[in-house]
C-alpha cells in the first residue's frame, strides 16, 4: 500500500561520511525514524483487552460445595467484580478474601483461572471452569491442596468430581 503525503518531499540520503551531512539529511534521518516506529508498533504484541462475563458479574450465595469427596452446605456470599472475586472459600473460619480472576467465556464449558492472594493457593493458579444455567453458577477448579496445583489440567466439567477439584454451587443474590 503506498501513502502520498503532499506536503513531504521525497528522503534524500546524507552525503557519504557524515551522519547529518546536508542537503535533505534531515528528511532522511526522520523518514528511517518513522518507518522505524511503524515497522515496531505493527510487531508490538496488541494487549488485548481483559474478557468479562457480564453473566458472572453480580452476588452470588453459596449452596453447595464438594472437595475431597465430601458434599455439603456452603454458606458464602461471592461478589464478582470484573477481575476481583471477594468471598470465603469453603474451608472453616476462612475470612473472607479477594481472589484476583480471568474468564474465557468462549470456551466449553467456559474457562477460569483463579489466582488467590493468600491462604494455602497464594501465588498459584488454579485452573477451573463454570456454567451458568437458570440462576444457579456452578464452579469447578483445581483444590490448593492438589499437588503443584498450578501443574494440574483444567477440569472438562462441573460434575466430575475427584479429590483434586473443588465444587462449588451458587444461587444468584437476588437484588
Amino acid at each position: 500500500m503506498h501513502f502520498e503525503v503532499p506536503w513531504a518531499e521525497p528522503a534524500v540520503a546524507p552525503e557519504r561520511g557524515s551522519m547529518f551531512g546536508g542537503g535533505g539529511t534531515v528528511r532522511f534521518w526522520l523518514s528511517i525514524v518513522g518507518a522505524m516506529v511503524v515497522a515496531v508498533a505493527g510487531a508490538a504484541p496488541k494487549s488485548a483487552a481483559p474478557k468479562w462475563d457480564s453473566d458472572l458479574l453480580g452476588t452470588w450465595r453459596g449452596v453447595e460445595a464438594e472437595a475431597l469427596g465430601v458434599r455439603g452446605e456452603f454458606d458464602s456470599v461471592w461478589e464478582v467484580r470484573e477481575g476481583v472475586i471477594v468471598g470465603a472459600l469453603p474451608r472453616i473460619g476462612d475470612p473472607p478474601a479477594e481472589w484476583r480472576y480471568t474468564v474465557d467465556p468462549s470456551a466449553d464449558p467456559r474457562g477460569i483461572d483463579l489466582f488467590p492472594d493468600s491462604g494455602p493457593a497464594k501465588g498459584t493458579t488454579l485452573k477451573g471452569v463454570y456454567v451458568i444455567e437458570k440462576g444457579r453458577l456452578k464452579v469447578c477448579y483445581v483444590s490448593p491442596r492438589a499437588k503443584d496445583p498450578d501443574k494440574q489440567p483444567r477440569p472438562a466439567s462441573v460434575e466430575k468430581a475427584s479429590p483434586d477439584l473443588v465444587i462449588l454451587t451458587f444461587e444468584r443474590k437476588k437484588r
